[in-house]
């Protein structure tokens, strides 16, 4: 084979590639593809061209990063370097045959620690493929194209551990003119990230790995660390809303600096975690998603909401928070968060905290904050900005503005109240009840949303009844809705053989649910008195996560205590009330009137199995005579309780 064929039929498959690309999720970019080098014979990258950004200068970024501290400024990890760099200026050109053309560039910032771009101007025609990766091959390589192309016709970059970048754009010729691509800021990270535990943040931090996440896993991955400007960073929660439409709404603080003007170069990471407890280092910085619109901000409370560009990936295992807008303050508190950006972290506040003034412990004051004390386990530090306050109940209440808390003291924290941010400014710029409550439902309080299967109407099934059956209610209807943006293929398993499962079909197309009936059969008759629990596993079986519900069953024995006879019944001068015992237990009786007011206490007695007498002779505890009336008979034996009314004339 001569090496022009040879060319001609790798051409060929790159073409193919480009254009017949397969689906990905709006993740914001693709890995597992290869630099155009490493298939087609190129130029050395030697001979590519080089922009060099300046050497960072430690010492000042260092005092001006204590003035930005001082001031409550975001963190910053990264100094920009604005660029003008496009295909029509910059790079290096070369044809690749096949009517394909390349285009390359190499960033290079020395001295840095990790490096990310912002392309300020972003639009690819159809069948072109834009990829960035380190030069030296160390690290992934990230492949964009025309789904990336959104109305704000920018582009922003994760960060990559190097101190060189190339930029490759492969594009048809004849498209050339219609690519829009210009390279405006080159982020030269200076403070580590994702990087040696030596160099984290404090360490009385708590992974959230840890054992103490274990009853908080659904919240923690509702957290996100995200970049602005390529530049800063903060922490921010993905928000449920009462339409249930997943929507990606993400609840930062508004000091974070997310306007209008900035709100293209947010890039949100997802899952920046420790992988063993105690780490607090090696998380992954791979889950990640680029690009958002600014929908509300307000200063008083501090808080800012954005709609990021994509739907996280499902892959992504990404939640939806819940919250509770109510005023009322929380018993106790967590705070899920990326101290100084690192990995994610979980704090706890076991005492009940205050409505405060921002930076101020008198109660109530203002009323636009809450105040953690002091945290008991964990703390929080700069970088947890943004991060959500979660009550007792697991409902979000407010985002991080600012505090003194750190692993070396017991200074306090505050947050924007989410019941002030409500309304806010009065306008849907300014407030969040027009983002989180579109429906206009006006509920304080709102649940969390799991995209996936949601499984509903099991709550308040407790089917129960004597032993040998009947049993009441015997079957339930179940909801199952798939609230994800694929479809799901079900599954349901049950632990005994008591309980049915019935459903018509498992395919649950995106958007849509199904009933699934769960009901009692013969096998239920056969079981001793008790409770007795079933497991049901309900799967998405093409790779989802299975979500178990335990069932009781509750079957009761035939009845120790039973009233016989009341008689004579109206009374006069006294009444006598037969009972039957299957075992011998100590019993009482009392006597009340209609509003539940105890008017006569008989004492216990010793019950006998067989016939047992119960006599009263309507006076009161007192010895006087009650009033004409009817009265209820409140008889015990052992746990078991029976009732009988009685009257009495004069």
């Amino acid at each position: 084979m001569s090496d022009r064929f040879s060319k001609s039929v790798i051409l060929s498959v790159v073409i193919f590639l480009m254009i017949a690309a397969p689906a990905r999720p709006a993740s914001g970019a693709e890995f597992g593809v290869r630099p155009t080098a490493a298939d087609i014979p190129v130029q050395l990258l030697s001979q590519v061209a080089l922009h060099r950004s300046p050497v960072l200068d430690l010492t000042v970024l260092d005092r001006e990063d204590g003035e930005r501290e001082a001031a409550g400024l975001p963190y910053r990890f990264a100094k920009s370097d604005p660029v003008t760099i496009n295909p029509q200026s910059s790079g290096t050109w070369e044809e690749l045959g096949g009517g394909l053309a390349l285009w390359r560039q190499r960033i290079s910032c020395p001295g840095a620690l990790t490096l990310n771009l912002g392309f300020t101007q972003y639009f690819l025609p159809q069948g072109s493929r834009l990829l960035v990766y380190p030069a030296d091959g160390s690290g992934r390589v990230l492949a964009f194209d025309e789904r990336d192309n959104k109305s704000h016709g920018q582009l922003w970059t994760p960060i990559f551990m190097t101190t060189e970048l190339v930029v490759e754009l492969v594009v048809d010729r004849l498209m050339k003119d219609g690519v829009v691509l210009e390279l405006g800021s080159i982020g030269c990270g200076y403070r580590e990230f994702g990087g040696a535990a030596t160099e984290k943040s404090g360490s009385c931090n708590i992974d959230v790995v840890c054992p103490e996440g274990d009853p908080w896993r659904d919240e923690i991955d509702s957290v996100g660390v995200y970049s602005v400007n390529g530049t800063f960073m903060c922490t921010g929660t993905l928000m449920n809303n009462t339409a249930g439409d997943g929507r990606a709404l993400f609840l930062t603080a508004e000091h974070c600096n997310v306007t209008d003007e900035h709100d293209a170069t947010v890039v949100v990471y997802w899952n920046f975690q420790s992988p063993n407890c105690g780490d607090q280092s090696g998380g992954s910085l791979d889950d990640f998603q680029s690009g958002s619109t600014l929908l509300a901000a307000g200063l008083d409370s501090d808080f800012t909401l954005i709609e990021l560009n994509d739907i996280p990936d499902p892959a992504l295992g990404v939640k939806y928070a819940g919250w509770d807008r109510s005023d009322v303050d929380p018993t106790s508190a967590v705070c899920i968060h990326h101290p100084s950006t690192d990995e994610k972290s979980i704090s706890f506040e076991d005492d009940p905290t205050y409505t405060t003034t921002y930076g101020r412990e008198s109660v109530p004051g203002d009323g636009t904050h809450i105040m953690v004390e002091d945290w008991d386990l964990g703390t929080t530090e700069i970088g947890s900005s943004g991060s959500p306050l979660f009550n007792q109940d697991h409902r979000v209440v407010g985002q991080l503005h600012g505090g003194n808390a750190g692993c070396d003291n017991d200074e306090p924290d505050w947050y924007g109240r989410l019941s002030v941010s409500w309304d806010g400014g009065g306008t849907p710029e300014t407030r969040l009840s027009d983002h989180l409550d579109p429906n206009g439902s006006g509920v304080l309080e709102f649940p969390p949303y799991v995209p996936g299967l949601v499984i509903s109407g099991f709550d308040d099934w407790l089917p129960s009844g004597q032993f040998g059956g009947p049993f009441h209610p015997e079957s339930r209807e179940v909801t199952v809705a798939n609230h994800s943006n694929f479809d799901c293929a079900l599954g349901v398993s049950v632990s005994e053989n008591w309980l049915d499962v019935s459903f018509d079909g498992n395919e649950i197309p995106a958007g849509h649910e199904r009933i699934v009936t769960v009901a009692l059969n013969n096998e239920a008759a056969k079981l001793q008195p008790g409770d007795h629990t079933v497991t049901l596993t309900f799967t998405e079986t093409n790779g989802g996560a299975d979500d178990d519900f335990d069932l009781v069953l509750r079957v009761g024995g035939k009845p120790n205590l039973q009233i016989l006879s009341v008689g004579p019944n109206p009374f006069m001068d006294s009444v006598e009330i037969a009972l039957t015992l299957d075992t011998s237990v100590v019993c009482g009786a009392k006597f009340l009137d209609l509003r539940g007011r105890l008017v006569s206490d008989l004492g216990e007695f010793q019950g006998i199995r067989g016939t047992n007498t119960v006599i009263w002779d309507g006076r009161g505890d007192s010895g006087r005579r009650l009033s004409a009336g009817v009265y209820v008979c409140l008889v015990k034996a052992g746990s078991e309780e029976a009732l009988a009314r009685v009257m009495l004339i004069h």
